[in-house]
Order: structure tokens, then C-alpha cells, then sequence
């Protein structure tokens, strides 16, 4: 029997289109190495959509808007930037990791937005 692959249409979040690093980067280099990086990209402690959390499975129907919330903290105590984008899902499917085209994002879909953090 053969391996199942699975070829993800939405971002995955290891690293940003802009090429910074993720929280998901910083756990493996710890896994890997056994220490922390020298530089820690910000921890995402809570996210909700139009006040509920992933847990209770926010759905965003099309032509609705969203308010989004961030809550986060940041280990070395950056500036951070919050930019929000709704996507949706791609309809470029490939297989095998082939590169997809990324959709266009949904404009005016976030209608308000709150990021807060702290050190750690």
C-alpha cells in the first residue's frame, strides 16, 4: 500500500509570504537542537473570528464580513505587525507540492481587527 500524500490549498503557516519566520519554525529548531533560537518569532496565544475561537469552528459565509481579535506575545519584544487577509479556499489544485496560485484576497471582508501582545 502506498503513501498518502496530502497537498494542503491554503497557506501553511512556517513561513510569511514575506519570508519571515514563524512560531512553527522556532518549535522544530528547538526539537531539533535542544535550545531556543536566538531569535523568536512572536507566540499566537488566542485568534478569534467574530468572537469565537478556533474550538468552536468560525465559519465566514461568502459576502459576510468578519471582525478578527489576536492576542500574542513576543519573546524579544519587537514591534509586530498585524495584517489581516481573508482568502479563500484555492481552486488551482496541483498534487505532489507543485506550486499553486495563491487566490486573490476578499476586500473589505475584515471589517475590524485587534491585535494586542506583550513580552513574554
Amino acid at each position: 500500500m502506498g503513501a498518502e500524500t496530502r497537498n494542503y490549498t491554503n497557506l501553511v503557516w512556517c513561513f510569511l509570504e514575506t519570508g519571515e519566520k514563524t512560531q512553527a519554525i522556532d518549535v522544530l529548531y528547538e526539537v531539533w537542537t535542544g535550545e531556543k533560537p536566538a531569535t523568536q518569532a512572536p507566540e499566537i496565544n488566542a485568534y478569534m473570528l467574530d468572537g469565537k475561537t478556533k474550538y468552536e469552528g468560525p465559519i465566514v459565509n461568502k459576502g459576510n464580513q468578519v471582525d478578527v481579535k489576536l492576542e500574542f506575545t513576543d519573546a524579544d519584544n519587537d514591534v509586530v505587525s498585524v495584517d489581516w487577509e481573508l482568502l479563500p479556499e484555492s481552486t488551482d489544485i496541483k498534487a505532489g507540492g507543485d506550486k499553486e496560485d495563491r487566490p486573490d484576497a476578499i476586500t473589505g471582508a475584515v471589517t475590524y481587527s485587534m491585535a494586542t501582545g506583550s513580552a513574554n
